[in-house]
């Protein structure tokens, strides 16, 4: 062994050259010439490299512990994510269908409706006086022709008019100057007569019929009159039926969405009217607008390439449609349950997606029309999907892996993440059913080869 102190290397530039090494500059006890000491390092160099090298390859670095797990085989429910929002099964506006004052609101938002209770009430003067105008106009054209009141539909109208008195005395004269006529014809022929006085016969018949027929027309004129003054005062009646505001009641194919034990009820969900203010038959004034919130449907836009998972709802009710389970942010522990009842049958060309209506009761009235639901589209049950503790993946700049332990090394194995649970999360990628997966120690795991690895018991 060499004792002593090993002088500094010191190489200036632009001295010697490659086929002269600079001289040898004494330092310490023991003079030591600059290539030597190069030489010295470079062999303690290439010494670590080689006894690095031999321990990446040569398996002489201790093996890594891990932690591990076996991959599971779950029954997963397989469904489509989508976001949408809650509306009423049906939405009505209520407006008004006649002008005036309102004078008295008999419900406000909040309150519970039933189809035919009144909303409001509208000042009912003005058309009152239209109906006493319009049942009087008709009382007049109806005492023309001898009727107290307006007969159904039933009536024979012209058996009626020919029962009218001045229409039958019509009728009778013209009758008697017809026999009286054929009186005159036979005392004609006997020379009884004159030709003069038959001729003024025969006038006064045609004369006669014609006062019948005038009679006639002039009857069914007044009848047409009395009927056209029926329909005004029905007229004047409905609008005055108008000034009453009441709750609609639903059409049959909205009823046909409804349970048939469910009782029908509307909620106030807006009031646009104040007592005293003045209301107008526009498109543009609404009164009131009603929800009708039990049950309640769910509007959805679906992405085009999930089409071939949503099925088409049958048109009889009675058949099973696909389920869809809701989240609601207010109820974050609760899940809704409802089913498809209408598939939009085109695209958005712009947005790329069609349209859902799911349809959910809402018993309590806690879900609300306006309101965000999470909606899962449930599609089909996979009951053989490969899953691992959500320890055992490894992200890296947007990439998810697992080591797999095989044969005491472990394997690097690209995953992508499916279905996630309570602590386990579904892997898609060449993962066999009887691996093991790592759930610690993974960041001293090489990526590019297996790893010897030691397992250790889980704390």
């Amino acid at each position: 062994m060499i004792e002593g102190t090993v002088g500094v290397l010191a190489v200036e530039h632009g001295r010697g050259s490659w086929g002269s090494l600079p001289t040898c500059r004494p330092s310490g006890r023991f003079a030591t010439c600059p290539t030597t000491v190069l030489l010295l390092l470079i062999a303690l160099v290439l010494s670590g490299c080689k006894q690095g090298a031999k321990d990446k390859t040569g398996g002489e670095r201790p093996a890594v512990a891990v932690t591990v797990a076996a991959v599971e085989t779950r029954e997963i429910q397989r469904l489509v994510e989508v976001v949408g929002s809650f509306r009423g099964l049906e939405e009505v506006t209520i407006t008004p269908k006649v002008e005036g004052r309102v004078v008295k609101l008999h419900h406000d938002v909040g309150d519970i409706v039933a189809p035919g209770d009144v909303l409001l009430d509208i000042d009912p003067t003005d058309y009152e006086l239209a109906v006493d105008e319009r049942a009087g106009e008709l009382n007049a054209e109806l005492r023309k022709i001898d009727l107290a009141e307006m007969p159904g539909d039933g009536i024979d109208i012209e058996k009626h008019i020919a029962e009218l008195p001045t229409v039958a005395r019509a009728a009778n004269l013209t009758e008697n100057m017809r026999r009286k006529l054929d009186r005159f014809k036979k005392l004609y022929d006997k020379k009884t007569v004159s030709e003069e006085d038959l001729q003024q016969m025969e006038t006064d018949l045609k004369m006669a019929e014609a006062t019948v027929a005038q009679m006639r027309i002039e009857a069914r004129t007044t009848w047409a009159t009395a009927r056209q003054k029926n329909a005004l005062l029905a007229t004047a009646k409905q609008r005055l039926a108008d000034t009453t505001v009441v709750v609609p009641t639903p059409t049959l194919e909205t009823s046909r969405l409804l349970d048939k034990t469910a009782k029908v009820q509307y909620r106030v969900a807006q009031r646009m009217a104040s007592e005293g203010e003045i209301v107008r038959p526009t498109g543009s004034m609404g009164l009131f607008r009603l929800v009708l919130d039990r049950p309640m449907k769910v509007l959805a836009a679906v992405p085009e390439r999930y089409a071939g998972q949503v099925q088409e709802p049958s048109p009889d009710p009675r058949l099973p449609r696909q389920p869809v389970q809701i989240h609601v942010d207010a109820y974050p522990a609760e899940v809704f349950r409802g089913a498809i009842v209408r598939v939009n049958p085109t695209f958005d060309p712009v947005s790329r997606t069609f349209q859902i209506e799911a349809q959910v009761a809402n018993e309590d009235g806690r879900l609300k029309a306006g309101g965000l639901a999470k909606i899962d589209v449930l599609t089909n049950v996979d009951r053989n999907a490969k899953t691992v503790p959500i320890t055992a993946l490894v992200t890296y700049v947007g990439s998810v892996r697992v080591f797999a332990i095989r044969d005491g090394q472990a394997h690097k194995i690209d995953v992508t993440q499916g279905a996630s649970g309570r602590g386990w999360v579904e892997v898609v990628g060449d993962l066999r059913p009887d691996d093991q997966v790592a759930t610690s120690g993974q960041g001293q795991l090489a990526l590019d080869k297996p790893t010897p690895v030691r397992i250790r018991e889980t704390p």
